[in-house]
């Protein structure tokens, strides 16, 4: 037999392979990023997305490289001083994938929304980087219009920020460490029927200590529940006495050195713990289908259509579609493969149901026209207990002054948070970052009249605890500048996050992160 000599692409990309598959691979390999401004921070977040092969890339950014610039971004050197910024970082990042298309633009990306708004729809997701909040907000209202994500990030000396904005992502592997779907309490006809076909009492010494748990514990239960009045074992007391009630159907085989044999029973008893529990849909995931956007329009993405096809099937079945996966468990080869077959085609014909309920759906709404691809369809049904979906709130500089309480600031991540909308502010009342001084001026100066605009914004949320001094001095301090190792960093943070944005896949952090590098922690707020 020939063995498969695995492509150039699968070998470059190897180890992420393992972590989010071929379809994931394709997702990114089908995203247009764009950025704006290749910062320190913008180049390392780009960097993280070239070397795992992003396909393509638009820097926008108007500023030329500076002798400044060449103390923390690493991808931009002294013949570079004085070309544009975008474009000599480009030239440094495509030579790290030659199979990543980058472009650049020297235009500034506000002059760019004023004039071709209709520029960004192109884009899989937009990364603001090092931008203030106040000049985001054209830009963020026609991505939200689009629902294209945008990132926005902020390396400011120590500390970092991020936040996701996004108005509908459906998460559909969560790779979440969950129990194995096997309905042992409720199990399927085709399963009682091939576990009652197994004759126990007939089979060799060898086949007996060979049989799969599943089997074991399905044969038992019917024994057990006609001992005691139908009802299953469910409490862990009862599951200790079925425990034992496996045990001693064991037969009385010992090896040469005499240790009793027969593991797959010793195994059926450590299970029970684990496997005999009642299906439960989670609270979570029944809420998703129980929402407005589950009652679906043409205009309903992949993921909610899918959904709404879920929530009909758990209508008519009370239960999830099968996963049809099995855990590695004791057993001859033989008969795993013939339990493996029987979970396999029931999952099948649950998958089945569901492509069904999608296809009338589609006649319904556009005329059959609407197509959800079937791999798509199947990595829902598989991973049904762990959906979930983010949407944040729109970019709004004034609203979130509203909407976000104060309590949820209380912590130093959340002082950080309003000293970089303070910096924000400061920005956009003077035009420089706070510290951000000339030689001949002491930075410190700027100490009392940022202090000052900190104050304001905490009022303006709400917020009556005094800001930390020493955070609002950092703040001064830093001047707006860069540290190559908080953008390297937070530039990696960032680029992961998008990738599980892009691949549809892992948890996004929702919906802000805080990075304070002089404590080495982070801290996630939902604002």
């Amino acid at each position: 037999t020939e063995v498969a000599v695995p492509t150039k692409r699968q070998q470059r990309y190897d180890r992420q392979l393992r972590l989010w598959g071929d379809h994931g691979q394709e997702a990114l390999e089908s995203a247009h990023v764009c950025i704006i401004n290749a910062t320190a921070l913008g180049t390392e977040f780009l960097k993280n997305l070239v070397l795992p092969g992003i396909g393509k890339f638009t820097i926008i950014d108007n500023n030329s490289v500076k002798n400044s610039d060449l103390g923390s971004n690493f991808f931009l050197t002294v013949e570079d001083v004085g070309k544009n910024r975008g474009e000599a970082a480009l030239q440094h990042l495509v030579e790290m994938n030659d199979s990543v298309t980058g472009t650049a633009k020297t235009e500034n990306f506000v002059d760019l929304v004023k004039t071709l708004p209709k520029f960004f729809e192109q884009f899989t997701a937009v990364f603001a980087c090092d931008v203030a909040l106040t000049s985001l907000e054209p830009l963020a209202a026609i991505l939200w219009e689009h629902k294209i994500p945008l990132l926005v990030g902020n390396a400011y000396g120590m500390f970092g920020l991020y936040r996701l904005f996004v108005a509908d992502h459906g998460v559909v592997e969560a790779h979440a460490e969950g129990h194995d779907d096997l309905r042992l309490l409720n199990p399927f006809p085709a399963l009682v029927n091939h576990c009652r076909s197994i004759n126990l009492e007939e089979m060799s010494d060898d086949d007996h200590a060979h049989v799969p748990f599943i089997v074991l514990m399905l044969q038992f239960l019917e024994k057990w529940k006609a001992e005691h009045d139908g009802e299953v074992p469910v409490v862990s007391k009862q599951k200790k006495e079925f425990g034992q009630f496996i045990m001693d159907q064991r037969r009385n085989n010992i090896d040469r050195v005499g240790k009793m044999q027969e593991e797959n029973f010793a195994e059926a008893k450590r299970k029970c713990n684990s496997v005999l529990t009642q299906y439960r849909i989670p609270s979570d995931v029944q809420d998703l289908l129980d929402c407005d956007k589950c009652n679906i329009t043409t205009e309903s993405s992949d993921f909610w259509w899918v959904c709404s096809a879920l929530k009909d099937f758990v209508t008519a079945h009370g239960v999830f579609p099968l996963t049809g996966s099995l855990p590695d468990m004791e057993g001859s080869s033989s008969q795993f493969v013939s339990l493996q077959r029987v979970y396999k085609k029931k999952s099948m014909e649950d998958i089945a149901f569901v492509n069904e309920r999608l296809h009338e759906k589609s006649i319904q709404l556009t005329g059959g026209t609407r197509v959800i691809p079937d791999e798509f369809v199947k990595r829902i049904c598989k991973n049904a207990h762990y959906i979930t979906n983010i949407s944040t709130h729109a970019l709004s500089f004034d609203e979130e002054k509203s909407r976000i309480l104060p309590s949820s600031l209380d912590s130093q991540g959340g002082q950080l948070f309003l000293l970089f909308r303070a910096s924000d502010v400061f920005f956009a009342t003077y035009g420089r970052w706070p510290g951000d001084v000339p030689h001949d001026k002491d930075f410190k100066d700027d100490i009392p009249l940022f202090s000052g605009v900190a104050t304001s914004v905490a009022t303006s949320f709400g917020v009556e605890s005094p800001i930390s001094s020493d955070l609002i001095a950092e703040m001064v301090r830093y001047g707006g500048s860069q540290l190559h190792v908080t953008s390297s960093f937070l530039g990696g943070v960032i680029s992961q996050e998008l990738i599980k944005v892009i691949t549809n896949q892992y948890v996004p952090a929702n919906n802000t992160i805080i990075y304070n590098a002089i404590t080495s922690t982070s801290e996630t707020l939902c604002l």
